[in-house]
């Protein structure tokens, strides 16, 4: 008898350890699929628009704009992989279309954060707002990735002066030239969004300190914060885990943190989104709590 609950158990190891190996690898040919078919048809976006003249900034958000609705295609093509908001109603974003364009904060707890976050943003306020996002610049280098959400999808990239983990010092020259263009991008109604962490962390779902930099931009345009809070990005793609694919639940919410004031401390702002965002976590993790007990 013992000898068969031992051969029992091995036998449900491998067979579990199987059909998690089987669904990265589904993960991973879709990851590949999905960057190469945004890498073909954004360059032929801006090839056909320029040829018919449409500006720069109208075929980047073309780009990101289909880039949204494919990725959203790519996690409803994993069904084991569920997204849904903390009340289980679609996300509230009609305080997005006021007069003045969003600045929108994330938590970074995984590689499936950029998706889940681009997936789920209505394509409406995409294309009203020009979304941008602020992006390490290193990430440009990466093959089919960089080159489409970084330079075809008009990716603002940050200069880290250094790759060592918890150093956000940037190059001040080569992020002066960058500040220009979000400046005008902001000017003309542009909305923006960034992982203010800065890195992923290491102790999830507990979140970093901000970046008190990452609010220069905010401060200085008074522009509304916004944070989308994701739980559960981690279990489906684990840090340490170069492709993901695992089953697991994310849990989003979105909420309207603050509008600071010129002149505004940028700690302070900082301070004030983390901890709002913290709370929103502390909410989240209730819940999903609650629901394991259920």
């Amino acid at each position: 008898c013992q000898l068969n609950s031992v051969i029992y158990c091995r036998s449900t190891l491998v067979v579990a350890a199987a059909t998690m190996l089987a669904l990265r690898i589904y993960f991973g040919v879709l990851l590949v699929c999905l960057l190469a078919t945004l890498f073909v048809v954004c360059h032929s976006i801006h090839f056909v628009g320029g040829m018919l003249g449409t500006s720069q900034r109208d075929r980047e958000t073309y780009c990101v704009r289909f880039g949204a609705n494919a990725i959203y295609v790519f996690l409803c093509l994993m069904p084991w992989i569920k997204v849904k908001s903390i009340d289980g109603k679609p996300l509230d974003f009609d305080a997005l279309s006021g007069p003045k364009a969003p600045f929108i904060v994330m938590n970074h707890s995984s590689f499936l954060d950029f998706f889940v976050f681009t997936g789920y943003l209505p394509a409406s306020f995409i294309a009203k707002t020009h979304l941008r996002t602020m992006i390490k610049d290193k990430l440009f280098s990466i093959p089919l990735y960089g080159s489409v959400v970084g330079r075809l999808c008009g990716s603002f990239p940050v200069y880290f002066r250094s790759n060592k983990e918890g150093d956000f010092k940037v190059d001040k020259e080569k992020q002066a030239a960058v500040a220009a263009k979000i400046k005008t991008h902001v000017e003309s109604h542009g909305a923006l969004a960034i992982c203010p962490e800065g890195q992923i962390t290491r102790d999830p779902p507990n979140l970093q300190a901000f970046r008190r930099g990452s609010f220069a931009v905010p401060i200085q345009h008074e522009m509304p914060i916004y944070g989308m809070t994701m739980h559960g990005c981690y279990d489906v793609w684990p840090h340490s885990y170069e492709i993901g694919g695992l089953p697991g639940t994310v849990t989003i919410s979105f909420d309207y943190l603050m509008t600071p004031k010129a002149g505004d401390d940028p700690a302070d702002v900082a301070s004030t989104c983390q901890k709002k965002m913290e709370l929103c976590m502390a909410n989240i993790v209730e819940k999903v709590e609650q629901k394991k007990i259920l």
